[in-house]
């Protein structure tokens, strides 16, 4: 009853859904023709047969598979292929995985599904934190092709939603046969909403080890040279335009004590950013990254590039994680990437997708809760004007996030029971 009820909502508002999702991919670049390969069709004719097939909805779940592809690769030859659904997770897995078939995810429509894997025949199907497809996972079971579900996650508010609705939910977590979920909470939920308890394990967050294994390679005096940067330098990491104006607020206030004082402000949205505005109606003087240039005399750079974050990181003093003083900041941002490089971190209250990296770093002494600017600014100026008790502190956070790791390699076992299973 569950699976015929999902059918028809789905089949109504199907039409709508499909048309903004095709807007919203041709305006961030998308091809138009990719419409098709959401039905399944115009298919990469080098999709291998027998494969290990991993979802991974966007960037965040690219990053988790990347670190599951190596270490698949180390113990097996079986051909791996990757769906995403997002043009930004299709672009990172271009870029992270370039050796590796990659499709759009199709829609969860009934009549995609029997084509599709006849097309690619997977021994196992792995998706990536949040994702459960009914009539996907019913086609799977349907053909003896296991389903994994690895470095699962519920919010309290989404746990208690499939509770409401767990007649259309327990027989799509039933169809699972092995689950890797974060916590010892979260696997007791999902074996609430249905899978057997003998099929769940505890693995701990891969996001963990993705973090580290961004860090690697990134040499510290390099990034030095690379920012331009001598003396001392603090983050504002992942900044939402809500929280800009505050941003610059606190780094005036700082550099009424400290003039020297390199403030590297990163949105988390360039095409948002407000920051240039708020930088000429103060009169304030800042550096682009892209045009950055020797000698670097300003106090302000502006980080309007990607894929830097993790080197500002590598090179400050301290850092502020943004997306979380403000409650439109999506939850925050990931709290843990200064931490790898022994940085200690503030945060906001409105860290909600962060909430376990948050609390581990607060009960480390590694990490800081502010509630506004004035506590930004204490904590800042404490650690620049402390820099030994900064440096215990940014210890600290590493030696607790180190702990964590480890999920991906724990996820493995998992994998092969179910591929054994087939």
């Amino acid at each position: 009853m569950g699976y015929i009820l999902y059918n028809i909502l789905l089949v109504l508002s199907f039409p709508l859904f499909a048309c903004i999702s095709w807007r919203r991919h041709c305006r961030r670049g998308g091809q138009k023709n990719d419409i098709f390969k959401r039905f399944g069709l115009n298919l990469s004719p080098d999709i291998p047969l027998g494969c290990v097939w991993i979802q991974a909805l966007s960037v965040g779940e690219v990053t988790l598979a990347r670190v599951l592809i190596d270490l698949l690769r180390k113990e097996s030859s079986l051909p791996i292929f990757l769906t995403t659904t997002t043009i930004t997770g299709f672009r990172t897995a271009q870029r992270l995985l370039p050796e590796i078939p990659i499709t759009y995810f199709p829609f969860d429509l009934p009549f995609i599904w029997p084509s599709f894997l006849r097309r690619c025949k997977p021994r196992i199907f792995i998706s990536l934190e949040t994702e459960f497809w009914p009539n996907l996972l019913l086609a799977l079971t349907r053909r003896r092709i296991p389903s994994v579900l690895l470095n699962g996650r519920f919010s309290p508010n989404s746990y208690r939603r499939f509770r409401k609705v767990s007649f259309m939910t327990t027989p799509v977590f039933a169809q699972f046969q092995g689950v890797g979920m974060r916590s010892r909470r979260e696997a007791d939920w999902i074996i609430n909403l249905g899978v057997l308890p003998e099929r769940v394990t505890v693995t701990g967050n891969i996001k963990y080890d993705v973090v580290f294994r961004q860090a690697e390679g990134i040499k510290t005096e390099e990034a030095r040279n690379e920012f331009l940067l001598t003396g001392p330098s603090i983050v504002f990491g992942s900044i939402h335009p809500e929280e800009e104006a505050m941003a610059v607020e606190v780094s005036q206030r700082l550099l009424s004590q400290l003039p020297d004082l390199k403030i590297i402000l990163a949105p988390r949205h360039l095409e948002r950013s407000n920051l240039e505005t708020i930088f000429q109606k103060e009169r304030l003087r800042y550096q682009k990254f892209s045009l950055l240039r020797a000698p670097f005399s300003e106090n302000f750079l502006f980080l309007n590039v990607m894929g830097r974050l993790n080197r500002a990181y590598a090179v400050s003093c301290a850092a502020f994680v943004g997306g979380s003083l403000t409650v439109f900041g999506d939850g925050g941002h990931n709290l843990v990437e200064p931490a790898v490089f022994a940085k200690p971190v503030a945060f906001g209250p409105h860290a909600w997708n962060f909430k376990e990296e948050a609390e581990i770093l607060r009960k480390s002494g590694g990490g800081e809760l502010v509630l506004d600017a004035n506590g930004l600014y204490i904590f800042f100026l404490r650690c620049l004007s402390e820099p030994d008790r900064a440096k215990e502190s940014g210890a600290k956070a590493y030696q607790a996030i180190s702990r964590e790791t480890g999920a991906a390699e724990r996820s493995l076992p998992i994998i092969r029971k179910a591929l054994s299973s087939n």
